[in-house]
């Protein structure tokens, strides 16, 4: 095909299905709708189904004007292999996969071609791996990006100052570990000592490792050297980024007062983490972003929490943030990357922390000769490494501190998500879920399984809606008519409000079901005061919890915020009534219900809305085996794996309930998230030096 197929207007709205059928309904038409089919492979994309993300709209778009390119000049003899493809392919886009792997390569055709060819899908012969070109480039740009900045020369002080910095941070005056000064194991000090001559470092580890700890520890030797003037802290969601806030807060706040000059500094910057989104400067209505290569960041040092949670096209544009291209005007030196590789990974395209980590954990010749120039006494850390021939920039954190705190709820917790990772024998998973007979003989922390024979999911939410809920003194707060203005006492009111609601949660597998989280929420509504579950939130009762679930930007919320129903004296009329109450970074927001369409219930939500979030405690409301096994809900035995358990555990410090039983949770630790993407091999022919002679 010698011509690119003409130029049209686009809207993002509407499902692929939509606007493919929209282009080319002809071309439907004229194929049976059988299994295997293109119309079927489509059929799969419609609404009521798992529609493909917006940013695949315009894939699928470009692909209809190729196939209607490809009618028009008779070629139709590949129609029955492109539907295959396409049908598999669409499968794996929506399980948040870069593509999908064929044991035979299909021959070539209109639509497939190489890496150098002009078609949309781009299939690798060694490997089997077919993509859409557009999610192939992006790859691309990551692992071109990784390579440019890993190739930065970082500026340092003289040895003797940097040595002085860690003195003074790690020995003279380190962070406290509740009453003790904490003390680096070696997967953290090689963190530290990393950071200093790595532009990109990616600290991955599981609940309790310290991994905010570490990046404080990093920042106040940075700080002390004076190569980190500038800092940017930022999370994927509103509420992580007041995770990491508070985090960064708790750990200066155990260095006493006064704290010295570099720590209130670096107080001043905790209390301006925000979300990723906003960092980068999305303008929601054109579809972009401010920062990229010719409008970078202005910062020495950007610190992103949660990684896991970022998708690809956001890492994209965040190394493209982090990249100037002004001769004037110097990238950030240094790109911190923290989250947890073996949680659930985003909800959009991509495994983006597990594919940066995986093979990059050591340090090259040049890495570990500067750190011996610079730090020899500290030799060991780094000498543990093995070394490689690409610079390193992962650092996996081994050591929970949970098992040392005291708190024995949260070393059971720690013990059941380590045997989840590395699946024992059943017998072993029943051991570290013991079962209760009823939740009033539930312990205080820890970890328990309630059987549902025993225990149906009507009575525990029976139980866990009187002990959450009718505290006396939450009644009262919830009960109180707020004012507008939120005067110092209300605000203490409304705090001890949120701090009592993210106390525990209810996380659910999926949205639907009997146990999912809609149906849940339903029914601990009805026994409020309202007469009707479902109604707006307007009419939902004072004390409710809600959470966004699309990014509004224009108030501005995010997928995943969270806030309450509460009432307000009106300033004028002197009338109650409802309102939202959002936290956000400069304190509270409040909005009328009809502000907001897209907010639910949150007594209970889905794991995946849980990341980047905290409790003391959580309930983990498992599907029955009969709802799996049903018609029509394949779906849901697809979202039943290993991360997800892991993720719903890791989100409670001092207890965990699981409602289900035990051969639902032993099958979903046995299911592993497999996603294909073709990233790690981008960053491997990239990053590793190749034989004379190979193509990278």
């Amino acid at each position: 095909m010698s011509a690119n197929p003409p130029s049209f207007h686009w809207s993002a709205s509407g499902t692929v299905k939509a606007q493919w059928l929209a282009t080319h309904p002809e071309l439907l038409d004229s194929l049976a709708p059988e299994a295997g089919s293109l119309s079927s492979s489509l059929t799969s994309l419609a609404p009521e189904h798992a529609p493909l993300g917006e940013e695949h709209q315009h894939w699928a778009q470009s692909l209809a004007l190729w196939i209607t390119a490809m009618e028009k000049s008779g070629d139709d003899s590949h129609t029955a292999k492109q539907a295959s493809v396409l049908s598999q392919l669409a499968t794996a886009l929506q399980r948040g996969e870069t593509g999908v792997v064929f044991p035979e390569t299909p021959e070539a055709n209109p639509l497939l071609g190489d890496t150098d060819a002009n078609r949309p899908l781009v299939v690798h012969p060694d490997s089997g791996l077919i993509q859409p070109r557009f999610l192939w480039q992006l790859e691309q740009q990551v692992a071109q990006q990784i390579r440019v900045r890993l190739a930065m020369q970082l500026a340092l002080p003289a040895p003797e100052e940097v040595r002085s910095a860690l003195e003074q941070v790690l020995q003279r005056n380190p962070l406290r570990f509740g009453e003790q000064p904490l003390q680096l194991d070696p997967s953290q000090l090689r963190a530290v000592l990393q950071a200093l001559v790595s532009p990109l470092l990616t600290i991955t580890g599981g609940p309790g490792t310290g991994k905010t700890s570490i990046v404080l520890t990093i920042l106040r030797v940075l700080q002390r050297l004076g190569v980190a003037q500038s800092i940017a802290l930022a999370a994927p969601t509103g509420r992580a980024a007041r995770r990491l806030q508070e985090s960064l807060e708790s750990g200066l706040h155990g260095l006493g007062t006064p704290l010295p000059e570099v720590e209130q500094a670096l107080a001043t910057v905790g209390t301006q983490a925000q979300t990723l989104h906003r960092l980068l400067g999305y303008v929601p209505r054109q579809g972009r972003y401010r920062t990229h290569e010719l409008n970078p960041l202005l910062h020495d040092v950007v610190v992103v929490d949660e990684a896991s949670m970022i998708d690809l096209p956001l890492l994209v544009q965040l190394l493209r943030a982090t990249h100037s291209r002004l001769p004037y005007q110097p990238s950030p030196a240094r790109l911190i990357l923290l989250g947890d590789a073996h949680q659930l990974p985003s909800v959009g395209a991509g495994a983006v922390l597990a594919d940066l980590i995986s093979g990059q954990v050591g340090l090259s010749i040049g890495q570990q000769a500067r750190l011996r120039k610079l730090v020899p006494e500290h030799h060991a850390a780094f000498n543990e490494a093995a070394a490689q021939p690409a610079p390193g920039y992962a650092v996996r954190l081994q050591q929970s501190y949970r098992q040392a705190s005291g708190d024995s709820g949260g070393t059971q917790i720690w013990k059941l998500a380590a045997a989840v990772l590395a699946p024992p024998v059943d017998s072993v998973l029943a051991d570290l879920l013991p079962v209760s007979a009823n939740p009033n003989s539930l312990p205080d922390s820890g970890v328990a399984r309630l059987a549902p024979e025993s225990c149906p999911l009507t009575d525990f939410l029976d139980w866990w809606r009187n002990e959450t809920l009718s505290s006396s003194e939450f009644r009262e707060n919830v009960e109180f008519a707020y004012h507008p203005d939120f005067p110092e006492d209300e605000q203490e009111r409304l705090r001890q409000v949120f701090r009592h609601l993210n106390r525990r949660r209810i996380l659910c597998i999926t949205q639907v079901l009997s146990t999912g989280a809609e149906a849940i929420n339903q029914r601990i509504l009805e026994h409020t005061s309202l007469p009707e579950a479902g109604t707006p939130p307007g009419h939902w009762p004072a004390g409710t919890p809600v959470i966004v679930t699309k990014n509004l930007y224009e108030h501005p919320l995010y997928n995943g915020d969270q806030g309450v129903v509460l009432n307000f004296v009106h300033p004028e009329s002197g009338n109650r009534g409802p309102r939202l109450v959002f936290p956000i970074e400069a304190g509270y927001q409040t909005l009328y219900h009809h502000d907001l369409r897209h907010l639910q219930p949150a007594y209970a939500i889905t794991v995946h809305k849980s990341q980047g979030s905290e409790y003391e405690g959580v309930a983990l409301v498992l599907p029955d085996r009969h709802e799996i096994a049903a018609a029509g809900t394949n779906r849901v035995q697809q979202l039943l794996t290993r991360e997800m358990i892991y993720t719903a555990l890791t989100r409670a410090r001092r207890q965990v309930l699981v409602h289900g039983e035990l051969s639902v949770f032993e099958n979903a630790v046995a299911q592993p998230t497999q996603r294909v993407t073709g990233l790690h091999s981008a960053l491997q022919a990239h990053l590793v030096p190749q034989p004379p002679g190979a193509s990278a």
